[in-house]
């Protein structure tokens, strides 16, 4: 590895230095990697099961979730690796360009990887597992647990938002709504500012304040857009209610971020509706549409 060696965090004052050249490269080339190569190397502390090669693609096997098995797809590959890769954990990785291929390096728990190739993507084999988890389902939202949204988040992690189905997506959104409201009514972003390095400017502060907030907005939009798609189909009038509040605030023009994240604030006293009775409603509305789950 250039960077991430085994050992590289061994001593502080090392992985500092580490950290900051290979952010300052990961930095430059970040707008030059295709969405795809992200996700498919956002696999920190994942579990490779084994790998091998399919005629010219190198495969690596992610260990099963309920939702099926994951495999990352290295196209054209030419490995260097020191024994077998199987049953290890994936660690650290770096990309680097070369000219129309990537050169990617992968630290593990027992070993270490370069690979050159043309292209990175994650494939899922998907299996039926809906009623394993509605039968079990108690509409909370909260997703410490093994339930529905969880099951959603962990594949969302493992594949990315577009390798979900358009239900997942869905249930996806709503829990990115939920979270969002949620973390309006018990925080404000000025409290997450104040945890920056105590080093950084006012301005420096409010360029993270504005950049964080900014981020809170656009996978709002991103949520909202996807309940949209049913609410022709689900015909709630709670529902409705929801998306209408979200982007009437969403809408508002020529505010302060902080008096804008203050009407996020508001929603959950001005009279809300009870998101988890809606949750509820979404999912016997899946579960009596079939065809709805099948898209």
């Amino acid at each position: 590895m250039k960077y991430f060696v085994r050992g590289w965090d061994d001593n502080i004052g090392n992985t500092e230095r580490v950290l900051k050249e290979y952010s300052n490269y990961d930095k430059m080339i970040k707008n030059q990697i295709p969405k795809n190569v992200q996700d498919a190397l956002d696999q920190h502390d994942n579990h490779i099961r084994e790998t091998y090669f399919k005629e010219n693609d190198y495969i690596m096997e992610l260990e099963a979730k309920i939702w099926g098995t994951a495999f990352i797809i290295f196209k054209n590959a030419i490995v260097q690796c020191d024994s077998k890769l199987e049953d290890d954990y994936w660690r650290y990785d770096e990309i680097y360009l070369l000219k129309d291929k990537y050169e990617i390096h992968i630290l593990f728990d027992k070993t270490e990887i370069i690979i050159e190739c043309d292209d990175v993507y994650i494939n899922v084999q998907e299996k039926e597992y809906w009623t394993i988890l509605y039968e079990k389902e108690d509409y909370s939202l909260n997703s410490i647990k093994e339930n529905i949204i969880q099951t959603v988040i962990d594949k969302e992690i493992i594949c990315g938002y577009d390798k979900l189905k358009k239900w997942e997506q869905l249930i996806y959104s709503f829990n990115e709504i939920y979270s969002h409201i949620h973390y309006y009514n018990y925080n404000s972003i000025d409290e997450a500012v104040e945890h920056y390095p105590y080093y950084l400017s006012e301005k420096e502060k409010q360029d993270r304040y504005k950049a964080l907030y900014a981020d809170l907005e656009e996978r709002l939009i991103r949520s909202i857009k996807a309940l949209e798609e049913y609410r022709e189909e689900i015909k709630e009038k709670e529902l409705d209610e929801v998306i209408s509040k979200l982007l009437e605030v969403y809408n508002e023009k020529g505010m302060t971020e902080q008096a804008k994240s203050q009407l996020y604030r508001n929603l959950k006293k001005d009279a809300f509706p009870n998101l988890e009775k809606l949750y509820k409603k979404i999912l016997i509305y899946m579960n009596d549409n079939v065809t709805f789950l099948e898209e």
